[in-house]
């Protein structure tokens, strides 16, 4: 099966042809531009295991190349990017940096997308956008994580749940039979609780219901973890995505594969937003056959896809209406 590609070529530069044996500095800081760009693209895919990047001779050419089915992303991606509905840091500062270099007047580059053998420009289209901007990421939800720490007051029932005081108010925390079990084991009653929930709230800001995500046994990870939700909802995007690989480094490069279990468990539900979930995968995918984080991977992948497919949905019902 032929492989589709995104092809990069620095064919002149003020007229004078490139050759990849013999570049001078300018060409060469543009040629190392291009390369990292799809670099990252590469890396912004969680399954890339089929994705490589080729350097070619006579003209500097630089290019990704794969399955079709590992290259889909990148052209959904690119798609994205140039209808500026784009919610990813990555993919938009990527392409922003292979637009800066085509418009440079001084070279004349060919930009190329090869599917199924047919080759198409894209270089006109890039050139002639508006400079490459992140779309808003922000959206209104009736599901937040909330984080919970009082008495364990009772645990159990035949709708297992964790009632815990909180300044003097019962909070009800569904969970299933081994979330219970567990909690139990590690809490005894009247002892502190820490708890991460999602709560669901209705439109007159009244708790309906409150889901078990994640138990805490000290007030640093409590802490550490409730302020990173905080800076979800007031921050952007990129910095959120920071933080993310902030906490994860450490607690991989240590292989504390269990606290970054607790970390992960955190990003297993839907209303999250696409970038946040796809930044998980790929921030765990060199992990997944670790017994702590591979099941939990697993299930985040298929949040992933679900939220993918669901967009989708949505972005070809707004085709259809227009």
């Amino acid at each position: 099966m032929p492989e589709d590609k995104l092809v990069l070529r620095i064919e002149k530069n003020e007229n004078k042809n490139t050759s990849l044996s013999s570049l001078n500095i300018e060409e060469a800081d543009a040629l190392i531009s291009l390369i990292t760009a799809l670099r990252d693209l590469c890396n912004n895919v969680p399954d890339n295991t089929n994705l490589k990047i080729e350097l070619k001779e006579g003209s500097a050419m630089a290019s990704l190349r794969g399955t079709p089915s590992s290259m889909a992303p990148i052209f959904d991606n690119f798609d994205e990017v140039i209808k500026r509905t784009s919610r990813d840091s990555v993919d938009v500062e990527s392409w922003r940096n292979i637009q800066s270099i085509l418009q440079n007047k001084r070279f004349n580059i060919e930009a190329n997308i090869i599917k199924k053998g047919v080759k198409t420009s894209i270089k006109e289209k890039v050139v002639a956008a508006k400079t490459f901007k992140r779309a808003s990421s922000w959206t209104k939800s009736n599901v937040k994580l909330e984080f919970y720490s009082g008495k364990l007051n009772e645990i159990g029932g035949k709708k297992p749940n964790i009632h815990l005081l909180v300044d003097d108010s019962d909070i009800i925390v569904e969970c299933s039979e081994t979330e219970a079990v567990y909690v139990s084991s590690k809490i005894r009653l009247y002892e502190t609780v820490r708890i991460a929930a999602w709560t669901k709230i209705n439109g007159k800001n009244e708790v309906i219901e409150r889901q078990f995500s994640e138990v805490y046994f000290n007030d640093e990870d409590f802490e550490l973890y409730r302020s990173l939700i905080i800076s979800y909802k007031d921050s952007r995007l990129p910095a959120f995505i920071d933080k993310m690989y902030d906490i994860s480094n450490p607690l991989l490069d240590n292989k504390k594969y269990s606290d970054f279990r607790k970390f992960m468990s955190l990003f297993i539900h839907k209303s999250w937003n696409l970038n946040v979930l796809k930044t998980m995968l790929v921030i765990s995918k060199d992990f997944s056959n670790v017994p702590q984080i591979s099941n939990l991977r697993e299930r985040l992948n298929i949040f992933y896809l679900e939220q993918k497919n669901r967009l989708k949905t949505i972005k070809n019902k707004n085709k259809s209406d227009d």
